[in-house]
C-alpha cells in the first residue's frame, strides 16, 4: 500500500502542473466517418443529422446517454434537413422523384409519408403534434401543417411570399419571408389564428428560432450579420451582438442563446446568457464550427477540423455561463477535484493488488 503522504504529494504535484479547464476540454466527437455529416438537431439525449457516408444523404442518429450511433433512414434516394421532437423525427425525402416530408417514430420504429403532392415540400419543423414545412404547390410558396392527432393537413393562412425556415414552439410559428422585397420575420398564433410581424426593417432578417416568448434571428440591418431577439411578452427588441464580423444561425434553449461567429477569422461558437446578459465563447478550436443546436446543457454542431464535416457535442452542465465567473476566479478548482479523485482511486486500486 502506498502511504497517504505519497498520495498527497502526487495529487498536489498533478494539480500544480494542470492547466485550467476550458470548454474544449468538455467537448466530444459524435461521428468518426470520413464522409460528411451535417445539419445536426437535438432533443433530449438524441442527436439526428444528415449523413453522406453512402454517397448520398441519409439520416443517422446518436444516443448521447448510451453513446450509440444508429442509422435511421438509408434509402437509396436523398433524405435531408431532419428535425426532431421527442420520439418524432421528420425530414425531406426525394424517393418519389420530388421532395416530400416523411416521419419516423423512434418508439415504434415505424416510418410514414406525410406529404405526397408532386410539388416540392421541404425543411420541416415540428413541436408537439404539429409539423410545418415550406410548400411550393403554389407559385409564390406557402406554409403547410400536418396535425398528428387529427391527421389533418392544411395550408396556414398567411400573406407570406417564399416563406423559409419555419420554426415552432408551443402554439407559435415563426419564419422568414420576402413579401416586402427583402426577408423579414413573421409569426402565426395557432390559438388566435392570426399572423403578426416580428421584424420588418430594411435588409435581411433570416434564420429565426423561438423558445417560449423569445424569438431570435440573424439580422443584416447594420451591413453585417448580427443576432437580434424579440420578447413577445414585453414587445421589445434588442441587439445581442455588435461585433463588426458576422454572427449567424442562432439557436435558443431556456436562457441560453448560441450562434456561429467569425470574429476570429474562422467560424467559432459563442453564447449569451439572457439572465446575466453576458456573452461567452464556447468553442474556438481549429477549423470551422457551424450550425449549432442546443437542448438543455447539450450543444451539437458540425465541425471540419478533421478535413471533413463531423458532428461534435459539448455538455455545459459542468461549466455553465452562470457559474463561469466563479470558476475563473480559481480555474484550477474543478481540475484539482477531478485529478485528486482520479489519482486517489487509482492508487487505492493499485494498493489492493
Amino acid at each position: 500500500m502506498i502511504p497517504c503522504a505519497s498520495c498527497l504529494i502526487l495529487i498536489v504535484s498533478a494539480v500544480h502542473l494542470a492547466q485550467p479547464l476550458t470548454y474544449e476540454d468538455l467537448e466530444f466527437q459524435i461521428t468518426h466517418d470520413s464522409h460528411h455529416q451535417i445539419k445536426p438537431v437535438i432533443h433530449e439525449n438524441i442527436v439526428i443529422w444528415q449523413d453522406e457516408r453512402h454517397g448520398f444523404p441519409d439520416i443517422f442518429g446518436y444516443d448521447v446517454l448510451r453513446r450509440v450511433e444508429f442509422p435511421l433512414i438509408t434509402d437509396s434516394s436523398e433524405q435531408w434537413s431532419p428535425a426532431i421532437y421527442r420520439e418524432k423525427v421528420v425530414w425531406t425525402d426525394f424517393r418519389e422523384g420530388t421532395d416530400n416530408i416523411y416521419y419516423y417514430d423512434l418508439w415504434t420504429d415505424k416510418e410514414i409519408p406525410i406529404t405526397s403532392h408532386p410539388a416540392y415540400q421541404f425543411k420541416p419543423t415540428l413541436y408537439g403534434n404539429r409539423v410545418v414545412w415550406e410548400d411550393y404547390r403554389y407559385i409564390e410558396g406557402c406554409l403547410f401543417m400536418y396535425d398528428f392527432k387529427s391527421r389533418y393537413e392544411f395550408q396556414i393562412p398567411t400573406l407570406a411570399e417564399n416563406p423559409s425556415e419555419p420554426q415552432l414552439y408551443g402554439d407559435i410559428l415563426v419564419w422568414a419571408d420576402n413579401r416586402n422585397g427583402d426577408f423579414d420575420i413573421y409569426g402565426y398564433d395557432f390559438i388566435r389564428h392570426t399572423e403578426f410581424p416580428i421584424s420588418t426593417l430594411s435588409k435581411h432578417q433570416v434564420h429565426p428560432v423561438i423558445y417560449e416568448d423569445i424569438v431570435a434571428w440573424e439580422d443584416n440591418r447594420r451591413g453585417n450579420d448580427d443576432i437580434f431577439i424579440f420578447d413577445m411578452s414585453e414587445k421589445r427588441e434588442w441587439c445581442i451582438t455588435t461585433n463588426e464580423n458576422h454572427q449567424r444561425f442562432p439557436a435558443l434553449f431556456g436562457d441560453i442563446l448560441i450562434w456561429q461567429d467569425d470574429r476570429n477569422g474562422n467560424w467559432d461558437l459563442y453564447g449569451y446568457d439572457l439572465v446575466t446578459q453576458q456573452e461567452f465563447p464556447i468553442i474556438m478550436g481549429e477549423g470551422n464550427q457551424l450550425m449549432p443546436q442546443i437542448y438543455g446543457t447539450l450543444i451539437v454542431w458540425q465541425d471540419d477540423r478533421n478535413g471533413n464535416w463531423d458532428i461534435y457535442g459539448i455538455d455545459l452542465s459542468m461549466f455553465s455561463p452562470a457559474r463561469e465567473q466563479k470558476f475563473m476566479k480559481n480555474p484550477d478548482t474543478i481540475f484539482c477535484l477531478i485529478t485528486g479523485i482520479f489519482l486517489l482511486f487509482t492508487l487505492i486500486k493499485q494498493g489492493k493488488r
